[in-house]
């Protein structure tokens, strides 16, 4: 994307700060080096020492609007040039774009967009998924992106450019899970997650909402493009899968919990074969371009998505992918993994494209 984005920030009473506050860091902002197809801008800037990851309890009360401490809080964000102001709904509080975030502390709030990804159509998602005029719900209709939102949390000490997860839930919430919290702290990874983009929600939606998040936040804050990846759980882990497969553009890989998709056909262990959400098949160009990108997938043993996540596994390395992770894990049920594993599973994705 070329275009220079302006959005609109809305900054809701759902603000929180969590975590300890270390010795304050100096803040350096350079001008912007690059624009990419996915709309990312990436800056530079000095940054401190990385916290500990916070708690499930401190998490439980960001999403209250409160401190560790219980206490209600603000905060302020990083100087955005170009793109308007953010605003906070309680006291009246107005932040101008030259107001910095503290590096130190993970700040959480909920960004409401004004514009849509250059991508982001259900003509586009129809094409590349390759669903038939009849597999399309009449009823869904192009929506407003002002009407959506997504929770978006940074983590202190955030080196500039950080990198982004993009987070598909399966309920109605984009609240952060607790247990990716440490792994996004060590790795520098900012979150970006779906509000009203759980299962009960059309496909095509939910992969347009996606990319409108990448739109949103890279016109908001510095991320790096070749850091970006999809990720997501059960129902969302399935459409975080198509995005990584149909739009390596944006995604440089996916982390994929109790559910995941791939390009038909995929053959069952019975021999029959999957139904996949996937129309298209792969073409020996789109194989080449996604050998690069890596992936996780995440099952466990009580996971009862174990199944078809195990086949797509085989079907990604017969087709000769070597950059695929599968974490099966022992008594893990259709649910969010250990931070450990989501520790393993982001180094895994963060490594150089040629690592093993």
């Amino acid at each position: 994307m070329r275009d220079r984005t302006r959005l609109g920030v809305h900054w809701g009473v759902r603000w929180m700060v969590v975590a300890r506050i270390a010795s304050s860091v100096a803040v350096v902002t350079v001008a912007a080096l690059c624009l990419t197809a996915c709309g990312c801008r990436t800056r530079s800037r000095a940054s401190g020492q990385p916290l500990p990851g916070v708690g499930a309890a401190e998490v439980a009360r960001a999403a209250e609007g409160q401190t560790a401490s219980g206490e209600p809080v603000q905060a302020e964000w990083d100087e955005a040039p170009e793109v308007g102001t953010a605003t906070a709904t309680s006291a009246a509080a107005e932040h101008e774009d030259d107001v910095t975030y503290d590096p130190a502390r993970w700040v959480v709030g909920v960004l409401h967009p004004t514009e849509r990804h250059p991508l982001s159509s259900m003509a586009e998602v129809q094409r590349r998924v390759g669903w038939a005029d009849a597999e399309m719900d009449p009823s869904v209709d192009e929506y407003d992106p002002a009407k959506e939102s997504f929770v978006v949390a940074v983590p202190p000490s955030p080196m500039d450019p950080d990198g982004l997860l993009v987070w598909i839930p399966a309920a109605d919430s984009g609240a952060m899970p607790a247990e990716l919290t440490s792994a996004l702290e060590k790795r520098h990874i900012r979150y970006v997650g779906l509000n009203h983009a759980g299962n009960e929600r059309p496909v095509a939606v939910r992969m347009n909402l996606a990319l409108d998040a990448v739109h949103a936040v890279c016109a908001r804050m510095p991320v790096r493009p070749d850091r970006i990846w999809i990720g997501g759980i059960s129902g969302g882990a399935k459409s975080a899968s198509k995005l990584a497969l149909l739009y390596p553009e944006v995604f440089r890989g996916g982390l994929f919990v109790a559910g995941a998709e791939y390009f038909p056909p995929v053959p069952r262990s019975n021999g029959e074969f999957w139904s996949v959400g996937i129309r298209v098949s792969a073409t020996p160009e789109i194989l080449r371009r996604l050998r690069e990108r890596r992936f996780v997938m995440v099952t466990g043993d009580r996971d009862f998505s174990r199944e078809p996540v195990l086949d797509y596994y085989r079907a990604f390395k017969k087709e000769g992918f070597r950059n695929v992770l599968l974490l099966d894990i022992p008594g893990m049920a259709h649910g969010m993994p250990t931070p450990n594993v989501l520790e393993q599973a982001l180094a895994f994705l963060d490594a150089p494209s040629g690592a093993r």
